[in-house]
C-alpha cells in the first residue's frame, strides 16, 4: 500500500482581498471581490485573517460600528485595510465606543503585528455615552513586542472621550498606541514586554479630539496601585501629521528605547479646554535617543502647569528638539523636566509664545549639573505680555543658554522670575533686545539696530507655516556673523545650511 504524507506545516493559505460596500454589499456574499462584497463589519470582526490579506472599504460606504479585525501579518506580507473604488475615505462612525474598560477604538487592533492601517475617515462621537474612547486604537498587552505598524493617510475627527476630569486615563484620542500589563477588562498580569518596534504615523490629519492628537504609551502597573514607563518601543515615528483642535495633549511620544523620531508635523489649537490637569503641544516622555524637527506647533491656550510648545519631560535622555517653529503659544515655548539628562534645544524659531499674563518663553526644572539641559542658537521673539524669558519654581538651576538671539516686545520682561538664581548658569554668546537683559553681561551682545529689529519682527509675526518665515533681515545684523561659540560638528542651521566651527548668534548660518 502506497502511504503518503502531506506536511500540513508547509502550507499557507494563499493571500485574499475582502470587499465591503456599506450600500450594496450582502453579509451573504462571499466578501471576495467587487461584485460579492460583505456589507457590515460582522464577517470581517468575526475573521482572522492571514499574512497578506487586504481588507478593502468602498469609497464612500459609512458605518456605524466597531471594526476589531484579528490575525497578523509578516515582514514581508503585512495584512492592510484600505478603500476602493473612489478618492473618498471609507466613513467609519464609533459612535461611543465602550466595549472595554480603559479604552476602546472605532478602528482596533489588539496583540497584533504587521498591520497597514490606510485611507479611512473615523470618528467615535455620542453626546450621550460616557467611557474612554479613541478613534484607531493599537493595544498590545501581550508578552511580546509588536512590529511594524503603520497608520497612515486617515482623518481621524470628533472623538470625546472622557478626561482625567472624569477619571479617565491620559491614553484617550485621535490615534493612540498603548502597551500595557492589563487586559482589556482590566485585570493586571504579569507581562513585561508589551512595547513596539517599527511604527510609522504618517500623513494623518487628526482634528477636535480628546485627550490627546497622536500618541504612544507603555504602563507597568503594579497591583498596589502604583505603575512605572518601561522604555519597551524603538523605532517610533511620527510624520507629517495635522493635528488641531485638541482638548489636551497634540502629541507625545513616550517610552521609546532607541531611535524615536517627530518630523515635519503641524500640531495647531492644542490645550484648547481650562484643566488642572497639564497637557502641552508636543512633548517627549521618558524616551532615549530621540529627535524632534521641522515641526510648527502652535495657538496652545491652556495646560495649567506646563502649556508650552514643546516638553522634554521626565525621565529622558538625549533628546534633541531642532529646527522647529512655535508661535502663539499662550504658556510658552518650551519646558524641560527634572530627572532628565543631555536635552538639547537649538535652531529654533520661536515667537509670540507666552503671552498670557505673567507666563514665559521656558520653563526650566533641571537643578543640578547631571540634568542640565543646552539651549543654543535660537531665536526668540517674546510677545508684548510675555513677563519671564525663564521660569522656575527655585531659585537653583543648571542651564547652559549660549548663541540664542533674544527680543523682547515687552520692555519689562525680566531674565527670571525669581529674584536671585544660583546653580551653574552659562549665559555666553547670545544677541538681546527690549528688555532689562541682566543675566546677559560682557560675554553678549546687545543689538542696537532697531529698524532692523523691527523689520524681523514685523516680517514674522502671526505667520503660519515654517516655510512662510522670513528671516532674511538677520543678515542686516552683522554683529551675529561668527560670533557665537563652537557647539559641535555636523551641525545644520534652521535652514538646512551646514553650520561652521565658529557659528552665528541665531538660527541662522551667516555667511
Amino acid at each position: 500500500m502506497l502511504v503518503i504524507f502531506f506536511n500540513t506545516n508547509s502550507i499557507t493559505a494563499k493571500a485574499a482581498n475582502y470587499y465591503v460596500d456599506s450600500k450594496t454589499g450582502s453579509d451573504t456574499n462571499s466578501g471576495l471581490s467587487v461584485t460579492s462584497p460583505w456589507k457590515s463589519f460582522k464577517n470581517i470582526n468575526s475573521k482572522t485573517f492571514q499574512p497578506g490579506d487586504e481588507i478593502l472599504l468602498k469609497s464612500g460606504s459609512v458605518w456605524d460600528e466597531q471594526l476589531m479585525p484579528k490575525g497578523s501579518g509578516n515582514q514581508n506580507e503585512p495584512i492592510i485595510i484600505n478603500k476602493y473604488g473612489g478618492e473618498l475615505k471609507p466613513e467609519i462612525n464609533g459612535n461611543g465606543t465602550h466595549n472595554y474598560k480603559r479604552n476602546s477604538g472605532t478602528v482596533m487592533l489588539v496583540n497584533q503585528h504587521d498591520w497597514i492601517i490606510k485611507n479611512l475617515e473615523v470618528t467615535n462621537y455620542s453626546s450621550t455615552i460616557q467611557s474612554q474612547r479613541s478613534g484607531i486604537l493599537i493595544i498590545n498587552n501581550s508578552n511580546t513586542t509588536q512590529n511594524n505598524i503603520t497608520v497612515t493617510d486617515n482623518y481621524v475627527h470628533d472623538v470625546n472621550s472622557d478626561t482625567q476630569e472624569h477619571g479617565a486615563w491620559k491614553v484617550t484620542g485621535g490615534i493612540i498606541l498603548i502597551g500595557i500589563n492589563e487586559d482589556l477588562d482590566g485585570k493586571i498580569n504579569s507581562n513585561k514586554n508589551f512595547g513596539f518596534d517599527n511604527v510609522l504615523v504618517k500623513n494623518n490629519h487628526v482634528d477636535n479630539v480628546s485627550i490627546a492628537g497622536i500618541r504612544n504609551k507603555s504602563t507597568l502597573l503594579n497591583t498596589n496601585g502604583s505603575e512605572s514607563y518601561p522604555k519597551n518601543n524603538k523605532n517610533i515615528t511620527y510624520e507629517n501629521n495635522d493635528v488641531e483642535n485638541v482638548y489636551g495633549d497634540g502629541m507625545i511620544i513616550s517610552e521609546v528605547s532607541d531611535n524615536g523620531i517627530v518630523k515635519n508635523n503641524k500640531v495647531n489649537k492644542f490645550c484648547n479646554t481650562e484643566s488642572r490637569f497639564n497637557y502641552a503641544g508636543l512633548w517627549v516622555m521618558a524616551s532615549d535617543n530621540t529627535t524632534v524637527e521641522n515641526n510648527e506647533v502652535s495657538n496652545g491656550l491652556y495646560g495649567n502647569n506646563d502649556g508650552t510648545a514643546f516638553d522634554i519631560d521626565l525621565s529622558c535622555n538625549n533628546v534633541v528638539v531642532q529646527h522647529n517653529y512655535s508661535h502663539d503659544n499662550a504658556r510658552g515655548s518650551v519646558l524641560f523636566m527634572n530627572a532628565s539628562h543631555n536635552g538639547i534645544f537649538r535652531y529654533n524659531v520661536c515667537i509670540n509664545d507666552g503671552w498670557n499674563p505673567n507666563s514665559k518663553m521656558i520653563s526650566y526644572l533641571p537643578s543640578t549639573t547631571a540634568e542640565k539641559a543646552y539651549v543654543y542658537n535660537n531665536l526668540f521673539i517674546a510677545s508684548p505680555t510675555t513677563a519671564n524669558l525663564i521660569k522656575c519654581s527655585g531659585n537653583r538651576r543648571y542651564l547652559d543658554f549660549t548663541n540664542n538671539l533674544v527680543i523682547s516686545q515687552n520692555p519689562n520682561m525680566v531674565t527670571f522670575n525669581q529674584g536671585t538664581m544660583t546653580g551653574e548658569l552659562n549665559f555666553k554668546n547670545n544677541a538681546t533686545y527690549g528688555f532689562n537683559s541682566q543675566w546677559f553681561g560682557k560675554d553678549n551682545i546687545s543689538l542696537k539696530d532697531e529698524d532692523t529689529v523691527k523689520q524681523l519682527i514685523a516680517d514674522n509675526v502671526k505667520v503660519s507655516g515654517i516655510a512662510n518665515l522670513n528671516l532674511k533681515s538677520l543678515a542686516n545684523l552683522p554683529e551675529l556673523k561668527k560670533a557665537g561659540i563652537f557647539e559641535g560638528t555636523g551641525l545644520t542651521d534652521f535652514n538646512d545650511q551646514s553650520v561652521a566651527n565658529i557659528p552665528s548668534i541665531g538660527p541662522v548660518e551667516l555667511k
